[in-house]
């Protein structure tokens, strides 16, 4: 009888695990392919989200090929306004961010930028680097982690290119 009881137990929170995940849609947090124009020596590049709903705090890591991009910080994005953002541009290749919502209440359903990477544009035109999250934490109001897909970026420079006849 208890053998019974508990494989119907564990049915029961199995079916009501999967309806309560099941049904919810996992958020994908991404960097845009950027490119500009050769003479830029400044941009700013987002990391969004498609569905920030119950996100109260954030970490990542982004790597990136510093001949290309030079980190110089981070601010608040368009969903972030009012948070503590914490960049750490100091390690060659990389720029680390953090940032919290003070009242730890935690956003809606809704889309949008998590912070804004600043940096100089350090390369050659026709330079390309990838965006890579190496490592990305987004927790609710209890630090409770929440799942989500990754969708990595780049950043090219615009290129100079010959359309006509190059003769001797």
């Amino acid at each position: 009888m208890w053998k019974r009881w508990i494989s119907c137990l564990i049915m029961f929170l199995s079916i009501g695990f999967f309806i309560k995940t099941g049904n919810a849609a996992m958020p994908t947090v991404s960097i845009p392919n950027v490119e500009v124009s050769r003479n830029a020596s400044y941009i700013q590049i987002p990391i969004n989200i498609d569905n920030a709903e119950g996100v109260a705090g954030f970490q990542f890591t982004v790597t990136f090929d510093q001949t290309v991009l030079q980190p110089i910080g981070a601010v608040a994005g368009t969903l972030t306004n009012g948070w503590a953002i914490t960049p750490n541009p100091n390690v060659p290749g990389e720029i680390q961010i953090g940032g919290y919502e003070p009242t730890l209440t935690g956003l809606g359903a809704v889309s949008g930028s998590l912070c804004l990477m600043n940096f100089n544009v350090l390369g050659n035109p026709g330079s390309t680097t990838n965006l890579t999250l190496e490592y990305v934490l987004i927790s609710d109001s209890s630090s409770v982690g929440i799942d989500r897909i990754l969708s990595n970026g780049s950043f090219k420079i615009e290129g100079y290119s010959i359309s006509d006849k190059v003769t001797l």
